[in-house]
């Protein structure tokens, strides 16, 4: 690429930067569009250059052919039911073996260390209940743990002080009390606000808050400014 045909798309792209820079953007990836390899490093390099850019990206991601491959190779036939798949204990095995090992560590290993991989089994962090039991192991989210709300918590908190005052801080104590559960697909509000300064040190208090106005999270964080050489 030429440096004139890259200054184009950086002067195009800009507006873009500066609107999505310390948001966070859900990205649902296929399993069909992971069969082109080509493809597949290039989904996960606009993904890298997300991050570069201060993005957050959270990567939601498939694998169905991948499943129905390994079901293939070691010999267990699908079922399908109103378009869905028939999932009995041989099935949620290689389920399991397929998404949350393969796939998913194969897409984290694309993304050169700017992404961490999880699944909704890990710290009990998505509760299910069936769906109906012809279809085995199928069901409908109900509950998401909000443990992971502290990471989002911090990240609010830690955003602050680069987006409004253009300094670096980290954290050095986050403490968050959990009010009560948030339901999946629910909408919530993060707000955070200045407790005060003193020095290096810059005190917070944060709050996730529900359609409702009802508190479900709450936060008090310290974050120590970068010092500057």
């Amino acid at each position: 690429m030429k440096n004139e045909e890259m200054a184009r798309l950086f002067s195009e792209a800009t507006p873009y930067i500066q609107k999505y820079h310390g948001k966070t953007m859900v990205v649902k990836y296929g399993g069909n569009a992971m069969i082109n390899e080509e493809l597949k490093n290039a989904v996960m390099n606009d993904l890298v250059t997300l991050t570069l850019l201060g993005v957050r990206v959270v990567l939601v991601h498939g694998g169905g052919p991948a499943i129905n491959e390994m079901l293939k190779k070691v010999g267990v036939e699908s079922h399908f039911a109103n378009g869905l798949r028939v999932t009995d204990d041989a099935t949620m095995e290689i389920v399991q073996q397929v998404l949350a090992g393969k796939v998913n560590k194969d897409l984290v290993a694309k993304l050169r260390g700017r992404g961490v991989g999880l699944c909704g089994m890990d710290g009990q962090m998505l509760r299910c209940t069936e769906l109906d039991p012809q279809l085995g192991h199928v069901g409908e989210i109900i509950h998401v743990d909000p443990t992971l709300i502290s990471t989002l918590l911090d990240e609010t908190m830690g955003n602050y002080p680069y987006m409004y005052e253009h300094k670096v801080a980290y954290t050095a104590r986050l403490e968050v009390r959990f009010r009560q559960p948030v339901r999946i697909g629910e909408r919530i509000r993060v707000i955070t606000k200045v407790k005060r300064r003193k020095g290096q040190l810059l005190e917070m208090t944060g709050q996730v808050v529900r359609e409702d106005g009802t508190v479900a999270a709450e936060a008090d964080g310290k974050l120590m400014y970068e010092e500057r050489s």
